[in-house]
């Protein structure tokens, strides 16, 4: 498609009417939510497509000799014994988001969201279903018990954010708080990093 050139398309009267009214209750545009999805499309075909490289690469690999295999098994062992308790890397987070709105919009179970995650990055599949978990509880407000690290709680409210926007912001933040009471009444300490970064985002909400 040329630089500018604009899109003509057809969309079926009872969707294009249910658009308008999801518009008005978000006080959004038009131009603005499509441009949003097609970001969002951009970057996930983009994602799928270099996923698919790397994957056709390892596939065309040489096989390894399996006497070199023999002599790696202690190596290997002794990191299975420790993978349940793997850091959870900024990496990790972010494709945990991408793939919790496939989830959240039904394009992926739970249960296929988690092993993607998992697949895709290394983390443990419980915390995987954990941070699937947190974002399904930001889009609907409600209160989650998993903890979820300072970095992701701040990356998951700026995304929400910017894909969803404000009123799904101000529900993830309601979650967000609702999180935070609910821990701190534990007995096991005020999670005061989370706190702060809550109330900066409220801060930013006109």
């Amino acid at each position: 498609m040329e630089k500018g050139k604009s899109i003509d398309f057809s969309i079926d009267k009872d969707l294009a009417e249910k658009f308008h009214l999801a518009l008005t209750l978000n006080k959004e545009t038009s131009k603005d939510v499509i441009t949003r999805f097609m970001k969002q499309y951009v970057a996930e075909s983009f994602s799928k497509a270099s996923k698919e490289y790397h994957s056709d690469l390892k596939s065309t690999s040489t096989v390894p000799n399996i006497n070199d295999v023999n002599l790696q098994n202690e190596g290997k062992d002794r990191k299975s014994k420790s993978s349940s308790s793997t850091k959870i890397t900024n990496e990790m987070i972010e494709t945990s988001y991408n793939i919790a709105k496939k989830v959240y919009f039904g394009q992926l179970s739970r249960q296929e969201g988690k092993l993607a995650i998992s697949n895709a990055t290394g983390m443990n599949p419980g915390s995987a279903q954990d941070y699937i978990t947190d974002f399904l509880s930001m889009m609907d407000g409600k209160e989650y018990q998993r903890v979820m690290s300072n970095y992701g709680t701040t990356y998951f409210l700026e995304n929400i954010r910017k894909d969803f926007g404000e009123r799904a912001f101000q529900k993830a933040i309601e979650a967000t708080e609702k999180h935070i009471k609910y821990y701190n009444a534990l007995g096991y300490g005020r999670l005061k990093a989370k706190e702060e970064i809550v109330e900066r985002f409220k801060q930013s909400i006109n």
